[in-house]
């Protein structure tokens, strides 16, 4: 069966990191040997995040280097650039190294823990209302219960809050693969009857927006519904 399977995150490079940086001076100093430390701190401040940014961005680059090449590796520098936005509390950036995280862990096969890496990713982006990242994600970790035979209404349940998002948003791409998908779970469910008016409903905002692509998916399911009755 055909059922795409969309990565539509991006990568934001730039992460502003603040480090505290501790006070050595010896007894109480007078107001002028104050300011001059406070601007002696900014700039050592400064100094460490730019480290920090340009650490992220090398970790980053490295990432996407390896991850068709050596998953393993690239999964190494992913989670260093974890470890950093941990220790910073950066909760948008952790949201992002977690969704890339299940995308290598789903390439390497490994749904379980590539859809705990989804699961943490969709649960920030519920809390900061983005729709539109939530619905994606909610394809994702659909995709992966798609393919797994007992998990089949898991993968139609997550479809169908994606459809819903998509509609509210009125983005007309997101609805017409959400419908295909949905049909092709019925489909492999073996209820080709309820699949068909998701194809149908699919092909009618695909030309809305004129996605041949998608149109053309839609009509490759109606045939295999049709020949499952």
């Amino acid at each position: 069966a055909l059922l795409k399977i969309l990565c539509v995150m991006r990568i934001g490079y730039v992460i502003y990191l603040i480090l505290a940086v501790s006070n050595l001076g010896f007894g109480q100093p007078l107001e002028s040997e104050k300011n001059d430390q406070q601007h002696a701190i900014a700039d050592k401040k400064s100094i460490s995040t730019q480290t920090d940014t340009n650490r992220i961005k090398k970790l980053f680059d490295l990432y996407y280097q390896y991850r068709k090449v050596d998953i393993s590796v690239a999964l190494t520098y992913l989670q260093q650039a974890q470890s950093i936005a941990y220790n910073l509390n950066y909760s948008d950036k952790i949201a992002l190294i977690q969704y890339h995280k299940g995308y290598l862990y789903r390439v390497q096969g490994n749904y379980d823990l590539a859809i705990r890496s989804y699961l943490a990713s969709l649960n920030y982006y519920t809390s900061v209302s983005d729709d539109y990242q939530v619905g994606w994600l909610l394809i994702d970790i659909g995709n992966l219960y798609y393919v797994q035979s007992d998990k089949l209404l898991l993968a139609k349940e997550h479809f169908e809050k994606a459809r819903q998002l998509f509609s509210k948003l009125k983005d007309a791409q997101g609805y017409a693969l959400a419908e295909n998908n949905i049909g092709m779970t019925l489909l492999k469910m073996n209820k080709w009857q309820e699949a068909l008016p998701r194809f149908l409903s699919s092909i009618q905002r695909s030309e809305q927006i004129k996605d041949v692509d998608e149109k053309v998916l839609s009509l490759y399911y109606i045939s295999e519904a049709y020949q499952q009755g």
